[in-house]
This record gives C-alpha cells, structure tokens and sequence, in this order.
C-alpha cells in the first residue's frame, strides 16, 4: 500500500536508497515491471537476492473449506513464490552469487486442526525449494528456506478471529460438534506457543535473513524462533514434537 511506502520512507530518514516497489505475488506483469524497473536502474546483474514472505492463512476443518478459499491460498503462498522466481531469474543466474529465499514452517511436517491450508502449502513450497535447489545447481542461485516457529507476524490476529469462530461453531451446529475434541486439543497446543505470548515479533527472522543474503555459504535450511516453553531450536526440537504429540496422539 501506498501507506507502507509512506512509512518506509519516513522510517529511513533520508539515509541509503530505500525504493519501494509494488509486487502483488499474484500479478505477473506487476512483478515483470517491477524487474524491468530494477534492471533500468541498476542493470540486468542489480539483483543479489529475493525474499519472499507472503501469507494468506484461512483457518477451517478439512470438511468445511471451500475450494475456492484453498485455491486463493494456494495461489499466493506456493504459485506467488513461483511467479516471483519466474520474475527474477534471469537477473539473479546474471549476478552469478544470487540468492532466492523463501519463508516456510515445519508446518509441511505436521497436521494441525483448522491449519490444512496451511499444511498443504508449505509441504508444496518445500517441494518447490527442493526442486529449484536442483534445477539451479550450478547457476550460481543459491535457494535457502527459512523456518520461523513461534513467530507472532501481521496474520496472527486474523486467523485468531477466524478461530474464535471456529470454536463458537463447535459449541452450537450440530454439523460442526464432532470436531469439538480435536479444536480443543490444537487450542490447548497453540496456547503452549511462543506465538500465542507474542514473545517473539518478525524481527527475530532478520540474522538468518541476512545470512542467506551475504553468507559464502549459505544454509539451505534456516530455523528462528523457540517452541513450547522456550526449547530453542534448530529441528527437530524435541520440546515442539512432545508437545505435538501429547496434543494429538491418535
């Protein structure tokens, strides 16, 4: 939004060279003029790396989504990091030690109520990691995922609006109520996360961030962030997976 430019630009005081760019992850000519504009200003080589962190999490039983919802979900969290690979490509194989990062969670491990959608399009963006980490080998693109667990981002109030919801709905439809037991098990879960304290803000992303930008050798898996009761990470942490498992033993 024009707003956040605003922001940005009030933020930086005047110093560095801070250029804000539209870039809906949806809209392929609005990321390809994005580029064209990156490459007028700065050549075809200007683009040492892309991160991309976009989100959109609808919160449902299985039973309950409608395509429609898992299909917009889809389209920005997996296909978004797609067109903006697509978008940029060229440019980062021209700077020759380039980087493509891409924000996703172990979350593609896991199965968690009400967060398929979720679920679902993390599993297919780390398979896109795995594949484009393949596919580049050898073109100087290095491809890095970063996990970050316990991360209270811009979506959190949102999905737990969609939440309470959720949880009203089980109290009260009939239709609803044999999923009672499972959203209490995942609220009982969730309430042990540093993302229901607020305990740890986006920031917490920026050192691995800026590793996967400047290290010489960058990891392929980052991990931020703690899990139940402050066990720190990196996976698998064994305080995250006992937690999950004494939620939803089956």
């Amino acid at each position: 939004k024009q707003t956040d430019f605003d922001k940005m630009r009030a933020a930086n005081n005047g110093k560095g060279s801070i250029t804000p760019l539209a870039m809906d992850v949806t809209d392929t000519e609005q990321l390809e003029a994005a580029a064209q504009t990156i490459a007028e200003v700065s050549g075809e080589g200007g683009v040492k790396g892309i991160i991309t962190c976009q989100g959109l999490t609808p919160s449902n039983f299985i039973e309950f989504f409608e395509i429609d919802q898992l299909n917009a979900a889809y389209d920005v969290q997996l296909n978004g990091n797609i067109r903006m690979f697509q978008a940029f490509a060229k440019m980062l194989r021209t700077n020759g030690d380039a980087r493509f990062v891409m924000l996703s969670s172990p979350m593609n491990h896991l199965g968690l109520p009400t967060m398929g959608s979720n679920a679902l399009n993390r599993g297919a963006t780390e398979g896109l990691a795995n594949t484009l980490r393949l596919e580049t080998a050898g073109q100087g693109i290095h491809v890095s995922v970063i996990w970050p667990l316990g991360i209270r981002g811009g979506t959190v109030a949102e999905v737990e609006e969609q939440l309470a919801a959720i949880g009203q709905k089980t109290q009260e439809d009939p239709d609803w109520m044999p999923y009672a037991s499972a959203f209490d098990a995942f609220m009982k879960f969730k309430a042990s996360m540093a993302w229901d304290t607020g305990e740890f803000g986006p920031e917490v992303v920026i050192p691995a961030a800026l590793d996967a930008l400047t290290s010489m050798a960058p990891e392929f898996r980052y991990t931020v962030g703690k899990g139940p009761a402050g066990n720190a990470l990196p996976p698998p942490s064994r305080g995250f997976y006992d937690a999950y498992l004494a939620s939803f033993t089956l």
